[in-house]
């Protein structure tokens, strides 16, 4: 049928919840996982079930995330967290390895629980009370104690150069 210049063609109820209104359809149930990225590269997982009446919202909600993965029924956000995860305030030292790399320990470096390495340290750059702290290990607990650290001991770095 033509009304008013328009095609408006009459539904024979076809698949179910095409013709209803949006307020008459069951609510959509999404697995949500937000994965929060930390400073010092960990990443936790939270997994949630939302309900959603309208997409609007929904994708309001969560306006500061990134989706990295979506499939039916299930959406991944990620969110990069500007601070040092609650793991490393709790457990995390920097220290060195066999090799005199700075590294991210999991515990004192004795217990040889490795998170990240850095990069070389030339120890010969450091004052010897340094590098003994390095080998006992440096606790990290706050944000601004990690990137201190990392800046120090950046003056110590191997810089190797290659010859163009």
């Amino acid at each position: 049928m033509l009304i008013g210049g328009w095609t408006v063609v009459a539904s024979s109820g076809g698949e179910e919840g095409q013709d209803q209104k949006a307020w008459e359809r069951e609510p959509l149930q999404i697995e949500v996982v937000l994965q929060r990225v930390y400073l010092d590269g960990q990443v936790t997982e939270e997994r949630i079930v939302e309900t959603i009446q309208a997409m609007e919202d929904f994708w309001a909600l969560y306006e500061e995330w990134q989706v990295v993965d979506q499939t039916e029924g299930k959406v991944i956000f990620q969110k990069a967290i500007d601070d040092i995860s609650d793991d490393l305030k709790e457990r995390g030292y920097f220290g060195l390895n066999e090799k005199g790399e700075l590294v991210l320990f999991d515990g004192r470096p004795q217990d040889n629980e490795v998170i990240k390495s850095f990069y070389q340290i030339d120890v010969g750059e450091l004052e010897s009370v340094q590098h003994e702290e390095l080998l006992d290990g440096i606790k990290v607990n706050t944000k601004d104690r990690y990137m201190s650290l990392l800046r120090q001991f950046e003056q110590a770095a191997v810089h190797t150069h290659i010859a163009p």
